[in-house]
């Protein structure tokens, strides 16, 4: 062999040593522009790209079977009322107990679900999971998906909190006297349609054959029809905490119906609606007249107050008061802007008075609280029809205290009678007040 021949051959010999060598930490390691793919180290092997799966109907439809959810970090918009507030302020295992009762009440749906089907489930939940009972004294959802116990006012600030965990916006609806107040709640979703629901009577608002929302504005348009715009669930309330199970709902046409459940006797469309003083939303500005008839000597409600089982509350009996001619007075307990956002005025209506006479109108007040951070609170009255400076009584902040010893404190405004009868209208722009009763007296 020739010394060209043995050259050529060492010099191959010694390129496929160098590009057969491992790299080793701190030794330097030979690299050839030519080396092939082959001789990487199987750690730097390139990755082939990965054509895309084909997915069967099967795993589709197991796809879509599985549940909706939500949970405490769900992105949701800055809180405004009173409940979205509410639920901000929670813990976070407060927050997980309102979440969980969502993902609860949609374990059987889609996760395709309409919007309307997910707030249909919230509802059905609650009409089958809590139990009626009046006085719970429960303000916040929390603790009344905790005890089980309450009635529609309950009901629905615990849905309004459920409601906005799961990402959409509500507001508190409600009907005031007549038969009696009740609170429902608007929800409004995405596509800018909005719809009422009532889960103290496991009620939805939409048109039964298409499912189209309906809502409480709309509710009117309806009253003449031979197909109430509603739906129920087909089930009669629970009784007691034995009987509250819970079926959750996978489809609207299996949990809701258009026929009242036997033994349901408390839920009548229209009469619900068109036998109350007035229906509307909270946080729209208009306000709730209450009106109030009086004679002299006549008391609304109470003068004084001692607990009992019957009246937890001062303002108990007022709440409940009821007379022949108008039914339900409802929110007379209450005057100025609520923190549900519900504001509340009364129209008193004197009879039987003596022109010339001067006469004394009393309000009981059990507390007060201030709307605006350096408003003193007051009451404002003045006669229907006049444009003088309305009398106004300033009153201090005064906590709620249900004790034995309670002491309402007394708002008084004299007037002269110039007629049998007198309209007055009364007020609070700067505090929410809560009565125990009202008086008409002859002054002295």
């Amino acid at each position: 062999m020739s010394f060209f021949r043995l050259m050529l051959e060492w010099w191959h010999s010694s390129r496929r040593k160098a590009a057969s060598v491992r790299t080793q930490p701190g030794k330097f390691r030979f690299q050839f522009e030519s080396l092939e793919t082959r001789e990487l180290p199987s750690v730097a092997v390139p990755i082939a790209p990965v054509k895309p799966q084909s997915v069967s109907k099967v795993q589709v439809a197991k796809a879509k079977a599985q549940p909706p959810t939500v949970s405490v970090y769900s992105i949701l918009d800055a809180p405004r009322q009173d409940f979205e507030k509410r639920y901000a302020s929670y813990t976070l295992a407060e927050k997980k107990v309102i979440v969980n009762h969502v993902n609860k009440a949609w374990s059987r749906l889609d996760r395709g679900a309409t919007s309307l089907e997910r707030i249909a489930a919230i509802n059905a939940y609650l009409y089958q999971y809590l139990v009626r009972r009046s006085f719970s004294g429960n303000t916040r959802g929390v603790e009344v998906l905790r005890s089980r116990y309450a009635v529609c006012g309950g009901m629905v600030l615990t849905m309004a909190e459920m409601v906005y965990a799961a990402g959409y916006r509500a507001r508190y609806a409600f009907t005031v006297g007549g038969l009696a107040a009740h609170s429902m709640l608007e929800v409004y979703y995405p596509n800018g349609t909005h719809s009422l629901f009532d889960p103290y009577h496991g009620a939805m608002y939409v048109i039964p054959k298409s499912l189209r929302p309906v809502s409480l504005f709309d509710v009117p348009k309806y009253f003449k029809s031979k197909q109430p715009p509603v739906l129920l669930v087909q089930k009669v309330f629970p009784k007691t905490l034995a009987q509250a199970t819970v079926t959750p709902m996978s489809d609207i046409r299996r949990t809701y119906g258009t026929t009242v459940p036997a033994k349901v006797k408390d839920f009548r469309f229209p009469e619900i609606f068109t036998k109350s003083l007035a229906w509307g939303v909270a946080n729209s500005g208009v306000a709730t007249v209450i009106p109030i008839k009086l004679k002299p000597r006549q008391a609304v409600g109470k003068t004084a107050w001692a607990k009992s089982s019957k009246e937890p509350n001062p303002w108990t009996a007022l709440s409940l008061w009821k007379t022949k001619a108008q039914g339900y007075l409802s929110w007379a307990y209450k005057i100025g802007d609520t923190s549900q956002g519900y504001r509340i005025q009364h129209s008193l209506e004197l009879q039987k008075l003596i022109p010339g006479r001067k006469y004394t109108i009393q309000y009981f007040i059990s507390h007060s609280v201030s709307a605006k951070t350096l408003a003193v609170p007051s009451i404002s009255i003045r006669r229907a029809g006049s444009v003088k400076t309305p009398g106004k009584f300033k009153l201090s902040v005064r906590p709620n205290r249900n004790t034995s010893a309670f002491i309402p404190q007394v708002a008084s405004y004299t007037f002269k009678a110039t007629a049998d009868t007198a309209t007055y209208r009364i007020w609070s722009s700067t505090a929410e007040f809560t009565f125990i009763g009202v008086r008409l007296i002859p002054a002295s």
